[in-house]
């Protein structure tokens, strides 16, 4: 198939893998991302071996040649697509993305659409650039991780895990085998704000995404965020945005 260039993000395809077998050598003129969703695989890519299990995403730009190496049963769902965007024109690599639940989501949603119909080139092609704008953070994020104190990458990535889940800086500390004093000013000298806040940033960063779309009720919301009670967490909410959820649902559901 010639793909023709633009300078727009364009959706090819999307598929899922399920079994055992190797995939062959082959390559494809557009960009391919591949999520294992289980199992663990390898792939070579231009002749460099990249390696993960479930959550990882392999990345690989226009014409690199690549097989699919399975360790025993494996899922993987990969989309193919075109895009001018200089992210993609480095060499194939690897990123994990286990505790973002938006990128393997939107890679899902892409799926889904593929399965449903032919005409789904403006919701695919809007959910890409989504996807696009998130690898971006989230790759930013892996590498600014790699600057960090080990203990205060170790705190993040368990906050980061399960945003709904209960935390106090004692157990964080604890399970980071440092002090609370020294997590709480690790987290003041990267993030401006103690971990209990940073949770908290997180928390109502996830509520504003979900109030923007209108499958789930705020109760239903709070709880997806950690807020058993849906009083609460609309007072937290009204705190931290200055407007209720309602409000801001009807201010900003994308219709």
């Amino acid at each position: 198939m010639q793909i023709k260039n633009s300078g727009v993000t364009k959706f090819i395809a999307a598929g899922r893998f399920s079994g055992s077998a190797n995939v062959a050598m082959h390559q494809h003129e557009c960009i391919e991302l591949v999520l294992v969703v289980q199992g663990e695989c390898g792939i070579d890519a231009n002749g460099e071996r990249l390696e993960g299990g479930v959550d990882a995403l392999y990345m690989l730009p226009p014409d690199t040649r690549h097989n699919q190496i399975n360790k025993g049963h494996v899922i993987t769902d990969f989309v193919l697509f075109k895009s001018p965007d200089k992210f993609f024109t480095a060499k194939a690599r690897i990123l994990s993305v286990a505790g973002d639940r938006w990128i393997s989501r939107w890679i899902s949603d892409i799926l889904d659409l593929h399965k449903s119909s032919d005409n789904i080139a403006v919701q695919a092609d809007s959910l890409l650039s989504a996807l696009i704008d998130r690898l971006k953070h989230a790759e930013n994020n892996s590498a600014s991780q790699q600057k960090m104190h080990p203990a205060l990458v170790s705190a993040v990535r368990l906050i980061e895990s399960d945003i709904a889940k209960e935390r106090t800086v004692q157990h964080l500390a604890s399970s980071c085998n440092i002090s609370q004093s020294h997590l709480n000013a690790l987290f003041r000298r990267h993030f401006g704000c103690g971990p209990l806040k940073y949770l908290q940033n997180l928390r109502m960063s996830y509520a504003r995404k979900l109030l923007a779309e209108p499958y789930l009720s705020i109760k239903e919301i709070g709880l997806m965020c950690g807020y058993e009670e849906v009083n609460y967490f609309c007072r937290i909410f009204k705190k931290h945005n200055r407007t209720s959820p309602g409000s801001f649902r009807m201010r900003n559901y994308k219709k």
